[in-house]
């Protein structure tokens, strides 16, 4: 890891242990405590230093997460002008205040979050209760002229509940075609969740931010897990009022070939399994309400639960911030847009400021 990035890291631990202590709170964990110690800083050496890091800020925009934003931008706030002083004419020098120098005094050194956007995890693939509060996977500022730890403090929580950090930014960093509109078309059993056209602005505002800086420093604030909900088939019931009920076989053993929905359409059940009219979950009801399975419960144990995953695996990401090459929308293998100009996976850094279950 670069020097400036484990710096910059450390730094903002100290915001992490705070953040990640409590889960998914309803009580505020913002305090005006004026008397909290500066972070201190680790400098490690042992890697050549970069010139300076493209930023990528994901920030959860749903219920109960303004007290967190406003904990992540008084800690960014605090780490932005870590690397700048003020120099007076006898040589003296101290850190600026508000970023700006007195008279007669000189900056020197650099803001943290010179390049830097913000990004919010509400995404489309909710079907309609998501559709109209989706600004997710792109930049809060498209200008680039706002302040981050403005743009951080306005995000807001009326974003959609199906919190999809991690889809946001693979959207924004990644996504060979990210899609211009996602959308629910049809009725009936032809109902499926689209995606169409590319968004080229958006993949112009990506080649100009990592174009900037090879090194690619993302920072991911939730409170929730991850709801990357996929954006195609028939994804768009998971917003709806009821969900498919898995079959009994899914309660033993999701991974079978027997744990399917209960609305599934079959000539015939796979081999050892009862028909879907005659499995004894099925029988209780095809699907559940949202008393049984609530929408803000609908993104954990899918498989377990609706007898599929509704959400884009977890290897998508892990793919998409190491490999080289990654599978488009129409499943060919491409160059990974991450690396484009010049990154290498060892110059990507991913921190992660969550809850933490309450089991725990």
């Amino acid at each position: 890891m670069a020097r400036s990035a484990r710096s910059f890291l450390s730094l903002v631990a100290a915001f992490a242990s705070v953040a990640t202590s409590g889960g998914c709170l309803h009580r505020p964990i913002w305090s005006e405590l004026k008397e909290l110690a500066v972070p201190s800083i680790l400098r490690q050496d042992a890697q050549p230093k970069v010139g300076g890091h493209a930023i990528l800020l994901v920030v959860d925009d749903s219920e109960s997460m303004a007290d967190k934003q406003k904990l992540l931008a008084s800690a960014l706030q605090r780490a932005k002008y870590r690397w700048t002083e003020c120099v007076g004419p006898d040589g003296s020098s101290f850190p600026p205040v508000s970023g700006a120098c007195p008279d007669d005094f000189t900056s020197r050194g650099r803001s943290i979050l010179g390049q830097a956007h913000v990004i919010t995890s509400s995404l489309e693939g909710g079907g309609e209760v998501c559709i109209e509060r989706t600004d997710g996977g792109v930049p809060v500022d498209r200008s680039g002229e706002e302040d981050p730890i403005e743009q951080i403090l306005r995000v807001g929580e009326a974003g959609c509940g199906f919190e999809a950090p991690l889809e946001a930014m693979y959207r924004f960093l990644i996504d060979p075609e990210p899609p211009a509109t996602v959308t629910v078309t049809g009725e009936g059993s032809a109902k499926t969740t689209a995606s169409d056209g590319v968004a080229e602005d958006l993949l112009a505002t990506r080649a100009e931010f990592l174009k900037a800086y090879p090194s690619v420093l993302i920072i991911i604030l939730t409170d929730e897990d991850d709801c990357s909900v996929l954006d195609s088939g028939d994804a768009w019931k998971m917003g709806e009022e009821t969900i498919p009920r898995g079959a009994s076989a899914c309660a033993a053993d999701p991974g079978s070939a027997c744990c399917r929905p209960c609305d599934l359409s079959e000539e015939e059940p796979p081999a050892g399994c009862a028909p879907l009219s005659e499995d004894l979950a099925c029988l209780e009801g095809m699907t559940l309400d949202s008393r049984e399975a609530p929408l803000n419960t609908r993104c954990w144990a899918q498989k377990r639960r609706f007898g599929k995953d509704y959400l884009f695996p977890v290897e998508r990401y892990t793919e998409a911030l190491t490999s080289p090459t990654i599978t488009n929308r129409r499943g060919q293998r491409v160059e990974n847009p991450l690396f484009k100009y010049g990154s290498t996976p060892d110059m990507v850094q991913v921190l992660l400021l969550s809850g933490v279950p309450w089991q725990l």
